[in-house]
């Protein structure tokens, strides 16, 4: 084989091989969409203070709710709007089952960060919405 052949041969394998990279690197990209990343469980704008409060004390049950009473790191801002968010989000972060976060369909998932100031929310992890 004369030498302009063999480098021809030899570029079309690298074609190839470029060309099967190229697809395996456009799969990855894809699976990597469906990858989990943070979330938190918020109250929703639209329930209701009562069916919140009732959201709050099932949650405040079974976690840790001590940084939304008096003196808390999640006190402010006072409202139940916030405190469900707070309660909501600790009961699913421990549990790490994001499924449960509905409270009677006064809860959303979220993958804005709700933390401000001293006060942290817990993240869990779920595969964002398309």
């Amino acid at each position: 084989m004369a030498f302009h052949q063999k480098m021809s041969a030899c570029s079309a394998m690298l074609i190839m091989m470029m060309m099967m990279l190229s697809i395996e690197t456009s799969a990855a990209r894809s699976y990597d969409s469906q990858q989990k990343v943070p979330c938190w469980c918020v109250a929703l704008a639209t329930a209701d203070d009562t069916q919140l409060q009732a959201g709050i004390d099932y949650a405040c049950a079974h976690t840790d709710c001590r940084d939304i009473q008096a003196g808390g790191l999640c006190l402010d801002p006072d409202n139940v709007q916030w405190h469900a968010s707070f309660a909501y989000n600790s009961y699913i972060a421990v549990k790490q089952t994001p499924s449960d976060c509905y409270f009677n369909g006064t809860a959303g998932i979220t993958t804005k960060n709700p933390s401000h100031g001293s006060c942290h929310f817990l993240n869990f992890l779920c595969t964002p919405a398309h």
